[in-house]
């Protein structure tokens, strides 16, 4: 690191680093250490707020230091966020309300400051822990409309805050009435008027400088109108216009070893539900700001090396008695002057620690009403971002959900906003996932069928009966919403008058990630439905687990007469279509020789027949032995007599899958042979078949001494490859309209 640094110094000038390193820490200072300090300090508490000043300052300087040196984005800086500021001060004012009474005001320091420091011990060490697993990401599953309600929440507490500042701690929203006496309203409209100037400037694009401008002009104006009002600072101070007076040695850090032993304990503790949240915004505010600035400096940040980074920092912070940290948007400066260094942050570190060596009695002069503003800016702009641009950003029911979540932080805590808040999005994600439709395709038999090759005959009796199957190809993961869903959308397939009666349902889960127990519950329901109905039911593309808790529930079972699971789609659908074909005519319980199958399929002129059999080789092919394989060239297209064959593809993995089935009356290989192009599948007996073979040579000779019987076979295969093209064709259509 330290020949890094050397690097660095070596190859840039040191006044962009000078630059940068004095503009963001003055610009923290003004915008972040002051107003978070007094948002820790405020009300009654004010009376600690040197010491606060000091805590900001030196917890800004450790955590810049880590970040500077340790950081994946060069040139990171520190910052103080309202979010942080907003919790410490609620567990800060929450432990000074139940002191014992006879309580010094150095025991409710010493408590404050413990507590402050056992959070940033707990948040540093869960912020590291995020990091070192590498679990960065899950803070990214946070919703939105739950950040934005407690970011809302937040901002009308910070607002609030700024109410009780510049009141002095006498008056907030509680007391409106109040607030409007003439000299109450003199107190806050100023600062109220500086805070909406800073909202509506920072609104726009505007120079980095602007910002640190508008904050140095107001505090010479507010400087200008004493002298015309012929007020001395002295006046403006005794009059609570000024942040001080602080009390003598107020500004150092009193966290020690005996402030430990002197910390009330038994007011820390019950604090640990705020300290998880703090852990928690902790967290999601170092996400918020990382991705900020990959957007606006068009960078990569490591996750999981900030959260360490962050972690660490915050750590040290705790362990000298300092407050929590995150890392600011305002490194993003560093590379728009051409400051891109470890050194700029090295430099703004340098800047709150020469400050605080100095001591915090320079802010006794600090104007409240600019403070005031600035905690106003920080508190609209959280709404103005949550409340007004969500109104056009967000659907109203997200919406709804971040009034209500804000309604709950300002009412019940941090604590609870966020838990109702999870609560409700969980509620809502369960209802909205369960208007998804999971079935990602519902089909009839009569527009999807098995890839088993049949007769033209049995292949018109399918398509006639084809309604009976309802083919349902199911998606996502099933819980009990979906799995209702679907239970109810079987349902108004039986009720539908203008089908077939349904006698089979097919359930296929290829693409079901995953089966919630209380799912199988519908499933139950579903299988007695189809008792009641007499219909079965055929589950597919099982997954090992989803089949294991299948049949633990018991819904597949040896011999069931209802439930029946393939391997996988294809095979349901052909179990389906045997089924269909037993119960007609067209079930065959005797061998027929290919010549009385030409009759049925090609002509019924018994000599055509006789003649083409003189044409046709007979081939004996025994199971597992190969008619041909994948890349050989044609030479013959060949009619099935007997027994069944099965063509195979060969995967780049080196498996192979079915791809279709041929039985009895079916031809094979017929595609290739008029394209003459190489098999692209292998085609194998499944059992000792019978098949005939037409060569190339026998169809020339064919067409030139039987040129009748050659169009009549032209015609027969042109019908018959148009039939097929029709089926894939109704096939992809329905596919692609669900």
């Amino acid at each position: 690191m330290l020949s890094s640094l050397k690097q660095e110094l070596q190859e840039q000038s040191w006044i962009p680093i000078l630059t940068a390193g004095l503009v963001m820490g003055i610009t923290v200072i003004l915008t972040g250490i002051i107003p978070m300090a007094a948002l820790v300090f405020s009300g009654e508490l004010d009376r600690f707020l040197a010491t606060g000043i000091s805590l900001a300052l030196m917890s800004a300087a450790v955590i810049g230091v880590v970040l500077a040196l340790r950081s994946s984005f060069v040139g990171m800086v520190a910052f103080l966020l309202a979010e942080e500021a907003t919790i410490l001060g609620a567990m800060a004012t929450t432990i000074a309300k139940n002191m014992p009474a006879n309580a010094t005001d150095q025991d409710i320091l010493m408590t404050i400051v413990a507590a402050i420091a056992g959070s940033s011990v707990l948040t540093g060490a869960f912020l590291f822990a995020l990091g070192r697993f590498r679990l960065g990401e899950i803070i990214r599953f946070l919703p939105y409309p739950v950040v934005g309600g407690f970011l809302a929440g937040l901002g009308y507490l910070i607002t609030e805050a700024a109410f009780r500042v510049v009141t002095n701690g006498k008056y907030s929203f509680v007391n409106f009435p109040q607030l409007l006496q003439p000299e109450t309203l003199l107190q806050w409209v100023p600062a109220v008027a500086f805070g909406i100037l800073l909202l509506l400037v920072s609104r726009r694009p505007v120079h980095y400088l602007v910002l640190p401008g508008l904050i140095l002009g107001a505090i010479a104006l507010f400087y200008l109108v004493l002298a015309l009002a012929h007020l001395s600072p002295a006046q403006a101070l005794q009059g609570g216009w000024l942040l001080g007076p602080f009390p003598e040695g107020g500004g150092r850090n009193p966290f020690n070893l005996t402030a430990l032993l002197q910390a009330n304990w038994s007011l820390i503790l019950p604090q640990f539900s705020n300290m998880a949240v703090l852990m928690l915004i902790t967290a999601l505010s170092l996400l918020l700001v990382c991705s900020a600035l990959e957007l606006m400096v068009e960078c990569n940040i490591d996750l999981n090396q900030e959260l360490q980074a962050t972690g660490l920092g915050c750590l040290l912070s705790g362990l000298f008695g300092g407050m929590v940290g995150s890392p600011a948007v305002l490194a993003a400066l560093s590379g728009k002057v051409g400051a891109r260094s470890r050194l700029t942050g090295l430099v703004t570190a340098l800047v709150y620690l020469g400050v605080l060596l100095a001591g915090v009695s320079f802010f006794t002069f600090f104007p409240k009403p600019v403070l005031g503003g600035l905690l106003v800016y920080l508190g609209l702009d959280l709404l103005v971002l949550q409340l007004y641009d969500g109104w056009f950003k967000l659907p109203k029911i997200d919406y709804a959900i971040v009034l209500l979540i804000m309604a709950t932080v300002v009412l019940f805590g941090f604590l609870i906003g966020v838990a109702v808040g999870l609560v409700v999005m969980i509620i809502l994600f369960a209802w909205n996932y369960s208007q998804i439709n999971v079935a990602r395709h519902t089909l009839s038999g009569s527009s999807f069928s098995s890839h088993r090759k049949r007769p033209i005959n049995q292949e018109r009796l399918l398509q006639e009966k084809g309604d009976q199957t309802y083919v349902m190809t199911l998606q996502g993961y099933i819980f009990f919403g979906t799995a209702n869903r679907l239970l109810n959308q079987i349902r108004q397939r039986l009720k539908a008058t203008d089908t077939a009666t349904l006698h089979f349902v097919i359930l296929d889960f290829q693409w079901v990630t995953g089966l919630d127990s209380s799912a199988i519950v519908s499933f139950v329901k579903l299988k007695q439905l189809a008792h009641t109905q007499q219909f079965q039911i055929v589950f597919t593309n099982l997954s090992p687990a989803l089949a294991k808790l299948l049949h633990q529930s018991r819904l597949l079972a040896p011999e069931d007469p209802i439930c029946f699971e393939f391997p996988d789609l294809d095979r349901g659908l052909e179990w389906c279509e045997n089924q269909v074909l037993s119960a007609s005519k067209y079930r065959r319980s005797r061998f027929l020789p290919l010549s009385l199958l030409l009759k049925t399929i090609l002509t019924e002129d018994n000599e055509q027949i006789s003649t083409l059999m003189g044409y046709l080789e007979t081939l004996q092919v025994e199971k597992s032995q190969p008619v041909f394989c994948q890349g050989d060239t044609p030479d013959a297209f060949y009619f099935v007599e007997s027994g069944e064959i099965s063509t195979f593809v060969e995967l780049e993995t080196g498996k192979t899958q079915r791809v279709q089935t041929l039985g009895a009356g079916t031809i094979l290989g017929e595609v290739e042979f008029y394209t003459q192009a190489p098999y692209a599948l292998s085609a194998i007996a499944e059992k000792s078949s019978k098949l005939y073979g037409l060569r190339t040579s026998a169809l020339q000779t064919m067409q030139q001494a039987h040129p009748q019987l050659a169009a009549t076979l032209s015609n027969f295969m042109m019908r018959s490859l148009a039939n097929r093209l029709a089926s894939v064709q109704k096939e992809i259509t329905h596919l692609t309209t669900r």
